[in-house]
């Protein structure tokens, strides 16, 4: 499975993934020509989007992605929070799987100051691998087992924010929707251990706070833990 990760943070967030067959893109929170120039302008080949919720950073470009010719796949509470409607938004529902070409992909309730945020478990009938992508979530309550491919927010490091908070470098209402909202690196590691995920190839970490968060801490303990390539966007 290819994972390309186009953007990532509260700037923007997009994912296009691959099993050679079908191109699915994950989020559009950036300008669609910036997305179309990170495919090589073959915007054409992605077959659906993915929506996680209805936050900017990762639904800015979704009603040009719809006028473009392309489903896009979310809650009806995201659609509905969006204005979007018409027969190339596609309602899902948690835990109810569906099909986009060689792909089934299951809804996962996430945790967000959101109308109704999902997560992805992907499997691919043509690779017979998966992928498990949940971002914007302060806990994430599936055991998933035998990942392949984990793509997942590790917003802030619990050491990092305190000191910024302490400091007077962090608003403290901000920092405390940091904690309610996003995933900090304790809760990922205990995931990831609870998890035991011995079927695992690479991680993705994704949604890295600029303030709170320490990349090269991150990218160190996660590896350690779980003795495979951990790459930080």
């Amino acid at each position: 499975m290819d994972i390309q990760i186009i953007a990532s943070g509260s700037s923007g967030n997009c994912c296009r993934v691959s099993d050679g067959k079908t191109e699915l893109l994950i989020d559009a929170g950036i300008p669609i020509n910036e997305i179309n120039k990170a495919l090589n302008f073959n915007l054409h080949s992605i077959e659906g989007m993915l929506l996680t919720h209805e936050h900017c950073d990762h639904s800015k470009a979704v009603h040009k992605i719809i006028k473009s010719g392309i489903n896009v796949y979310s809650s009806a509470g995201t659609f509905e929070a969006l204005g979007i409607s018409g027969h190339r938004a596609k309602t899902v529902k948690t835990l109810v799987p569906f099909e986009v070409g060689t792909f089934k992909i299951t809804p996962l309730e996430t945790v967000h100051d959101a109308a109704e945020p999902l997560g992805y478990l992907i499997i691919s009938r043509e690779t017979k691998e998966n992928l498990l992508y949940f971002t914007d979530t302060s806990y994430f309550k599936y055991v998933v087992k035998n990942i392949n491919y984990l793509c997942v927010e590790c917003n802030y490091d619990e050491a990092t924010l305190t000191e910024n908070t302490e400091n007077g470098g962090n608003n403290t209402s901000l920092a405390a929707r940091n904690v309610k909202n996003h995933m900090g690196l304790g809760t990922l590691i205990d995931y990831i251990n609870a998890v035991k995920c011995t079927e695992l190839r690479e991680i993705h970490i994704l949604h890295i706070s600029q303030n709170n968060g320490n990349a090269k801490l991150m990218k160190s303990e996660i590896q350690a833990i779980a003795g495979v390539p951990v790459y930080t966007h």
